[in-house]
């Protein structure tokens, strides 16, 4: 790290990127391990660094930026700061909204995922009814994947199927609840027929 460090400091534009990607497999390490508050300071130097260059190019930048956000969020959660994660994971959706409107095969996955993050940190909240939209949000991206066979996580799709049917369970509207609950129990079917671990 003191290699690129060294590099960044004698040659900003130059090496400033190799910096933070290398902070950020750091973060990702360190936070596999559970050294969370390491892996905070970690990646809050990634995100600070990526987001100056995203300012000067962001069709470079821009999707590092959403996943270094990611990577912080993740390790806010860890430590039990929700309302910094809460912030991490919305400027991360943010990017990947404008992301996918240029891009939509390459960066909807992102965005439907990050949105079912965001509506757990609204509900967290107790803002149940905005978490409720945001899911669907993320349901209806995952809905249009798939109609038009995009490739994304199937099971991150179960996960946002869990979720819809979770929040309308909270609405009282246990019937309603019943559909997304079924389509998510077949889609972990086919997961688990499929030989995947990711169900």
């Amino acid at each position: 790290m003191s290699i690129h460090r060294g590099r960044a400091a004698a040659d900003p534009a130059g090496h400033e990127p190799e910096l933070a990607g290398a902070l950020t497999n750091l973060s990702a390490l360190r936070l596999e391990i559970g050294l969370y508050q390491e892996g905070c300071k970690t990646s809050e130097e990634a995100v600070s660094i990526t987001r100056r260059l995203a300012g000067v190019n962001p069709a470079v930048f821009e999707p590092e930026l959403a996943g270094t956000l990611a990577n912080l969020r993740i390790c806010l959660v860890e430590l039990g700061s929700m309302r910094r994660a809460r912030e991490a994971c919305t400027e991360a959706v943010t990017v990947h909204r404008w992301l996918a409107q240029t891009s939509p095969d390459r960066f909807e996955p992102q965005l439907a995922a990050g949105l079912v993050n965001l509506a757990f940190h609204l509900h967290h909240d107790g803002q149940h009814a905005q978490a409720r939209r945001t899911t669907q949000e993320a349901l209806a991206l995952y809905e249009g994947m798939r109609a038009r066979n995009a490739p994304f996580p199937t099971a991150d799709y179960a996960v946002c199927l869990d979720n819809v049917s979770m929040s309308l369970h909270t609405a009282d509207e246990p019937a309603a609840a019943m559909a997304p609950a079924a389509d998510a129990v077949r889609v972990r079917r086919g997961l688990a027929s499929s030989g995947s671990t990711a169900c």
